[in-house]
């Protein structure tokens, strides 16, 4: 059951079923006060063109339970609901049903901002990972730089003292020879 301020009474909450072609052209759903039954009107605005998006089905995701702030609020919302049907005449099974609507749609507005925001921290983790792998290649690359420029440094040297013992070799022998 939900409070509707607009009627100023208690409406339950129906499922119905519905063409799963039609579902995506849905523009607008409105519930109509009880009158003579203990269920309400729906009215349904369809769109007759080609729809925008594809239906799609949500389960509850467990990993969210992890977080402190959306136990939280699925807590706030059973106590809620509870407290704004206490006086519910309804079998049981109507109450677990209307129940699992709105918590269900709590849980679907609190994941898509806990998914908002993870996205948007692995967007900020790839750009830190891409920035230290680019340090990391300057690094390397410096390092390698590195060890490359020792090792022509000591070849450098070799070669002097090579140059050196062969030029006072050449001219010693120079030497010999006059």
């Amino acid at each position: 059951m939900n409070y509707s301020s607009q009627h100023d009474i208690h409406m339950q909450r129906d499922f119905w079923l519905l063409l799963w072609k039609l579902l995506p052209r849905v523009q607008q759903c409105e519930s109509l006060p009880r009158t003579y039954t203990d269920h309400s009107m729906v009215v349904l605005k369809l769109k007759l063109g080609s729809p925008h998006s594809a239906p799609f089905t949500w389960r509850f995701p467990p990993y969210s339970l992890i977080i402190v702030a959306f136990r939280e609020e699925l807590r706030q919302a059973i106590e809620e609901f509870f407290f704004t049907n206490i006086g519910m005449v309804d079998k049981s099974a109507t109450v677990w049903e209307t129940f699992k609507v709105s918590i269900r749609g709590v849980a679907i507005s609190k994941h898509a901002g806990v998914l908002r925001s993870i996205q948007n921290s692995l967007v900020k983790l790839d750009k830190e990972l891409a920035t230290l792998k680019q340090q990391h290649r300057v690094m390397v690359d410096l390092g390698l730089f590195g060890d490359i420029k020792g090792k022509i440094d000591e070849y450098h040297e070799q070669a002097q003292q090579e140059v050196e013992h062969l030029g006072k070799y050449s001219v010693a022998h120079r030497y010999e020879e006059r």
